[in-house]
């Protein structure tokens, strides 16, 4: 039991790390701006983004180059940028000036 309860420790107290590289990301992307009184302004893809990344998992202070491995998390993170920022989904982002008042001279 000892040699198992050592095993699991040294397991737990590994650092797992994701190492993502976006190489390319080309699309159209759609820019919503709404009239007054909004103050955030909408984004998205239109059309799903041809994409290039690469997803390498790091285990402690070795990489694993497993390409299986690698193309499957690559593949998972296409699909979740897919999810937020193609159309109809889009993110926004606030900005205050939209929304202040403009006073005349």
């Amino acid at each position: 039991m000892k040699y198992i309860k050592k095993a699991m420790e040294n397991v737990s107290n590994c650092q797992l790390l994701l190492n993502v590289e976006l190489k390319r990301v080309t699309g159209t992307v759609a820019l919503n701006i709404p009239a007054h009184p909004s103050d955030r302004i909408w984004y998205g893809f239109v059309t799903k983004p041809k994409m290039d990344v690469v997803a390498t998992p790091q285990v402690g202070d070795t990489e694993v180059s497993y390409s299986a491995i690698s193309d499957f998390i690559a593949d998972k993170l296409k699909l979740e940028f897919q999810k937020l920022l193609v159309y109809p989904n889009m993110d926004d982002f606030y900005i205050p000036l939209l929304n202040s008042e403009v006073k005349s001279l």
